[in-house]
């Protein structure tokens, strides 16, 4: 994500671009689901948002495309094919995927070999938290009792804002933004700390689920060291514009 007048390496200018990210990815949903029935609905819905957000980020937004990391053989492009030769199938793509992921990391450039090792760290979170919100819609409908029944949609909600800051962070890593990234798993680490909260009141109320609750607890508390070491490998990837290969 390139967002004309922001620095991403600015921890509040990442902030704001998120949120005027969010508001336009809000915004466009609603949109859709107005107009999305009409002939031309995508020349009606950017014209409203054309009087609702920047000339400068919506065309960045009309422009992106996702470019591989320089050097990097695993990932071909129109661009890299030679005059009348075929792209590769999607089969030949994930054999070599799969070889690529083989690769052992002393073997690999290091930006390369650190994006590996923090990707590795946010699907060890991400996997987590997505066993847990899986494990709670049974606790939910099983165990807990209905004056409960908020507060365990509340960790709902907090599992699956979790969920999508790490599936967003990974994304972020994906074009090569890790300032982006950065804030995604600080946000990220602020709802696995709400999480925890959450869960440890339920604890507290419900002594005869103690036990039961506790185990889940202590997943996020293991996270919330794994966010410390995402933390610091990000902070070492230097972000690669998209008009940089």
């Amino acid at each position: 994500m390139d967002i004309p007048g922001f620095n991403l390496n600015s921890p509040e200018d990442s902030q704001a671009a998120l949120e005027l990210n969010e508001r336009f990815i809000s915004r466009y949903t609603e949109l859709l689901d107005r107009f999305s029935v009409l002939p031309g609905c995508d020349a009606i819905i950017y014209e409203q948002l054309k009087g609702e957000f920047p000339a400068d980020f919506l065309q960045s937004i009309n422009n992106f495309t996702f470019l591989p990391p320089p050097g990097d053989p695993t990932l071909a492009t129109a661009n890299d094919m030679a005059d009348g030769e075929a792209m590769p199938s999607p089969e030949e793509l994930a054999q070599e995927n799969e070889e690529a992921n083989n690769i052992p990391d002393e073997e690999l450039p290091p930006q390369l070999r650190l994006m590996r090792q923090t990707e590795q760290h946010i699907l060890l979170v991400q996997n987590s938290v997505y066993q847990l919100l899986c494990d709670w819609c049974n606790l939910y409908g099983a165990v807990l009792p209905p004056e409960r029944r908020t507060a365990g949609l509340q960790v709902l909600m907090v599992a699956s804002l979790m969920l999508g800051n790490m599936r967003s962070c990974l994304d972020q890593m994906a074009c090569f933004q890790f300032a982006m990234a950065l804030q995604l798993s600080i946000r990220g680490e602020h709802y696995c700390k709400a999480l925890f909260d959450l869960i440890n009141e339920l604890g507290s109320a419900l002594p005869n689920l103690s036990a039961l609750l506790s185990s889940r607890v202590s997943v996020l508390e293991q996270n919330l060291q794994v966010f410390k070491e995402i933390q610091r490998l990000l902070k070492q990837l230097p972000d690669t514009p998209q008009g940089d290969f």
